[in-house]
Parts: structure tokens; sequence; C-alpha cells
């Protein structure tokens, strides 16, 4: 009787054995399926991450070249309109009245707003003026 309890208490802890065995190698499956799902996670990420930067790589250039080609054109408009503010004052003489306006002021971003007054040719004083 002796060894009968010992061999069902054997038994018992066979069977014990092999359900932990048996967790243990479905718990490490499952370990192991969600680190490869973690690396084709993170593959992708990078791919993503490599895909967007280059992108915004080309944005910034074009950023870039469009910042320089207002650049050129708010330096020819400024010389148009020196040019233009020259012969208003040549054409208009000395003796035929004051030319009050400004088409010289520059135009640069992040400035103040300054209000220009363009009055007519003929005003031979400044209205705004008391």
């Amino acid at each position: 009787m002796y060894f009968k309890g010992l061999e069902a208490e054997l038994k018992g802890r066979d069977i014990a054995v092999i359900g932990t065995n048996a967790a243990v190698n479905k718990l490490e499956v499952h370990h192991v399926t969600m680190l490869h799902d973690l690396r084709g996670r993170i593959v992708r990420c990078d791919t993503a991450i490599g895909k967007h930067s280059k992108d915004i790589g080309l944005l910034l250039g074009e950023i870039r070249r469009l910042e320089a080609m207002i650049y050129g054109l708010r330096e020819k408009m400024n010389g148009d309109i020196h040019r233009l503010e020259a012969e208003v004052t040549i054409s208009r003489g000395a003796n035929q009245g004051v030319f009050y306006g400004n088409f010289g002021a520059d135009i640069r971003p992040h400035s103040p707003q300054k209000r220009v007054y363009i009055f007519p040719l003929f005003c031979r004083k400044n209205p705004l003026q008391k």
C-alpha cells in the first residue's frame, strides 16, 4: 500500500509538471509571436518615418525656393516703385505743386503696416497737415 500511495503521488506530480510545462510552452509561443508582431510594427514605423523625413526635406527645399522667389520679386517691385516715384517727381516739375505720397515705402515682411496716402497731383498742400 505504501508503494501505491507513492505511485499515486508521483503520478499526480507528473501530471502537474506536464501541465506546467504545457502552460509555459504556450506562454513562450505567445511571447515569441508577440515579439515577431512587435518587430514587424517597428519595421513599418521605421519605413514610415523614413518616408516622412524625405517628404519633409522635399517640402523644405520647395519652401526655400519659394522664399527666394518672393525675395526676388519683392526686390524687383521695390525697384519698380522707386523708379516710378522718380519718374513722377521728375515729370511734375518744381513749379506745379508738390507730390504727396510715398510710392517708395519698402515692402518687408514682419514690418508694421504703413499707411500710404497718395493725393492728386494738383494738390499743392498736404491736406493731412493743419
